[in-house]
């Protein structure tokens, strides 16, 4: 397929726009936030035009609070500034993003120096991250592209395990096996000074809250690197959105397949529903439940059917007890 200009025979003016915005930030924005961006680029070309956000919001067919999150989402982006004005509307000030991409990513105080491909394979962490990629793309990747994926950690100032998290989230959940894309990712990362996994959990909870809690939960059960199942992540999002547990109660299951040889998400999935059907609501409520399930699985011994056991009867205030050990012995071990 070609891409060809036609002839001009009438010039209403052009907006010009960065081809790093379109191969970097238009793709994986929100179309609305793309009107509002180019139209708003527009004016900021025209000498500065001075328009409202709810002439843009008309413009474009829609609502003023659309405009406000579209300017909010690109300052998060970092390639816009929102200047507060007092006693009137906001200035929206659009950065270079040539000038951005060469602060940010590109290192030109270094020189460019290739890593022969042996020394970087007696990395052992670099090995493990080369070995993964070949797993996610379904295929071995030839000796230059693995060059070039080790290129990354340099050029991008990224540590292996993050590139490695680029490489499920592109080919796993966007289900795209192109490198230049993945490239793209570990780009934008690196823009948004993303270069450690607490810094991408942190960026999936903002932007993906279904995909963070998948991730989340994958790898408390140990299934992280698992290829992605569209079963399990709707069975996942159903203990949140469906039976109204927090990220608390869940991690609190997932501990649960600890004591199976295979974990997996239908095992998990059978705890939460009977913490369902039980009323759980609280980590105390497990503590409690627990306790209950333990002492009616007690046998008591033949001869003794008339004898009250009663050191495996609890109070109410004993049962309380013992669950707030639990709830403290759970925080400690989450914070470590």
């Amino acid at each position: 397929m070609s891409f060809l200009l036609g002839h001009l025979t009438l010039d209403l003016g052009e907006t010009a726009v960065e081809n790093i915005f379109i191969s970097d930030f238009m793709p994986r924005a929100n179309g609305s936030f793309v009107k509002v961006y180019l139209l708003g680029l527009r004016y900021a070309k025209e000498n500065g035009i001075n328009k409202t956000n709810k002439h843009i919001a008309k413009t474009l067919g829609l609502l003023e609070s659309d405009v406000i999150a579209a300017w909010d989402y690109w300052e998060k982006q970092g390639i816009v500034q929102v200047q507060k004005e007092e006693g009137g509307e906001d200035s929206i000030i659009f950065h270079n993003l040539k000038q951005l991409y060469i602060k940010n990513v590109y290192q030109t105080q270094k020189p460019k120096v290739r890593k022969s491909f042996a020394g970087s394979m007696s990395d052992p962490v670099v090995a493990n991250l080369l070995a993964q990629v070949d797993f996610y793309m379904r295929k071995t990747l030839p000796y230059q592209q693995k060059q070039d994926i080790i290129q990354w950690i340099s050029d991008y100032n990224m540590p292996p395990q993050v590139i490695e998290e680029a490489f499920y989230y592109t080919t796993e959940m966007k289900n795209i096996y192109n490198l230049k894309y993945v490239e793209t990712v570990v780009r934008n990362w690196a823009l948004e000074g993303i270069r450690s996994l607490e810094a991408v959990e942190a960026a999936y909870k903002k932007n993906d809250m279904r995909y963070y809690r998948f991730r989340k939960v994958m790898k408390a059960i140990g299934l992280g690197n698992k290829p992605f199942v569209q079963g399990d992540f709707d069975t996942i999002q159903s203990w949140f959105e469906d039976l109204g547990f927090s990220m608390e109660i869940v991690l609190e299951g997932a501990k649960r397949s600890m004591n199976i040889a295979n974990p997996n998400v239908g095992y998990i999935n059978g705890v939460m529903k009977n913490w369902k059907e039980k009323g759980i609501k609280t980590i105390e409520d497990i503590g409690v439940l627990d306790i209950k399930e333990k002492t009616r699985s007690r046998k008591v011994p033949k001869g003794f059917h008339n004898f009250t056991q009663r050191s495996d009867q609890y109070t109410a205030e004993e049962l309380e007890a013992i669950a707030r050990k639990k709830r403290q012995q759970f925080r400690m071990e989450k914070d470590r």
